[in-house]
C-alpha cells in the first residue's frame, strides 16, 4: 500500500500503528508518502474499512495498492545494495561484492524478499548494540530473524548456540540460505514462532518486529530468557518505547540501554534475578 501526499496534521505514528493491527509488518516512509508493506495471503482489504483512520485515507483516495512480484526483488537489490559497515567492526554485504577483509566480522548475504540487510534503521541499531555484548559461549534465540543476519553475527562472535525463527516461508528459506553461504554450523533455522520455544531458555533473545507482535511475545521472550540474560527490541518508533517499556516491567525486564536512528529507536532489557 502507498500512502500518497498525508496531510500535515497526520501523525504518521498512528497510521503505522492502524496499519500493523491490520497485519502489515514493514514501513518505508519518504517525502510525503508512506510505504506499508504485507504478504498478500495475509491482505484484507475489507478489514481496512473498519478502521477509523485507514477508512478515512480511504475515503479522500490517499491510498493506492500495489502488488509486487517476488521474482523481481532480487534483481532490485543487486542494482542498489551496497556494503554496510557497522562500528568499523562489522560489514554486510551481498555474493556480488568483493571480500573485505579488514573487518572483525563478515557478513555475506543474500536478501531476496526477507527483511535484513543492515540497511534499514532498526537492523543496524541491532547490529550496533549485539557488538557491544559479550556472545562467547552463550544460548541465542533471534526472533523473525528474517535474512538471518543477526543469528550469523551472533555466530561470528562464537555464541555457543544459536536458534533463528521466523514465520514467513520466504524468510525462513533464505535465513537457511544465509547460513549455509556464511558456514554457521552452531545455527539452528525454524520456520514458526514463539509457540516452538517450548522448554527452550536462552542467554540473549533479539527481537527486531513490529511492535504489536513485540507487545503480544513480551511473555514469552521473558519466560524463555534465563535471569540475569538479555533482551535487544526494535523495529518500532521512538514514540512506541513507553508503551514496550511498561509492558516489558510487567514481565521482571529492566530497561538497561536505548539507542535511536531517524525516529527509531532500539531497547535493551535485562531480566532480573527473582528469588
Amino acid at each position: 500500500m502507498i500512502f500518497r501526499k498525508l496531510p500535515e496534521q497526520w501523525s504518521t505514528d498512528l497510521l503505522v500503528v492502524a496499519l500493523g493491527e491490520n497485519g502489515f509488518d514493514s514501513f518505508e516512509e519518504l517525502d510525503e508518502q508512506l510505504k506499508a508493506y504485507i504478504p498478500i495471503a495475509d491482505y484484507d482489504e475489507s478489514a481496512l474499512h473498519q478502521n477509523g483512520i485507514i477508512k478515512q485515507a480511504i475515503d479522500q483516495h490517499l491510498l493506492a495498492e500495489n502488488r509486487i512480484k517476488a521474482e523481481n526483488w532480487n534483481a532490485r537489490w543487486e542494482n542498489s545494495f551496497e556494503p554496510v559497515v557497522v562500528d568499523d567492526r562489522c560489514v554486510v554485504r551481498a555474493t556480488f561484492h568483493p571480500s573485505q577483509g579488514q573487518f572483525e566480522h563478515e557478513i555475506v548475504i543474500d536478501p531476496k524478499m526477507s527483511f535484513g540487510t543492515g540497511h534499514h534503521q532498526t537492523t543496524y541499531l541491532m547490529l550496533k548494540a549485539l557488538l557491544d555484548l559479550d556472545v562467547t559461549g552463550t544460548s541465542f534465540l533471534d526472533m523473525g530473524c528474517g535474512t538471518g543476519i543477526l543469528a550469523i553475527l551472533a555466530a561470528r562472535m562464537h555464541a555457543a548456540k544459536v536458534l533463528a525463527i521466523d514465520y514467513d516461508e520466504w524468510a525462513y528459506n533464505n535465513a537457511v540460505e544465509n547460513v549455509k553461504l556464511n558456514d554457521c554450523e552452531q545455527i539452528d533455522v525454524v520456520h514458526g514462532d514463539v509457540s516452538f520455544l517450548q522448554n527452550h531458555r536462552f542467554n540473549i533473545i533479539l527481537a527486531n518486529i513490529n511492535k504489536n507482535i513485540v507487545l503480544r511475545d513480551l511473555e514469552h521472550y521473558s519466560n524463555h530468557l534465563l535471569p540475569g540474560g538479555i533482551l535487544l527490541l526494535s523495529g518500532f518508533y521512538e514514540s512506541d518505547a513507553a508503551d514496550v517499556t511498561n509492558k516489558a516491567m510487567e514481565y521482571s525486564l529492566v530497561l538497561r540501554d536505548t539507542a535511536a536512528q531517524n525516529d527509531w529507536t532500539m531497547l535493551k532489557f535485562e531480566k532480573e534475578n527473582t528469588p
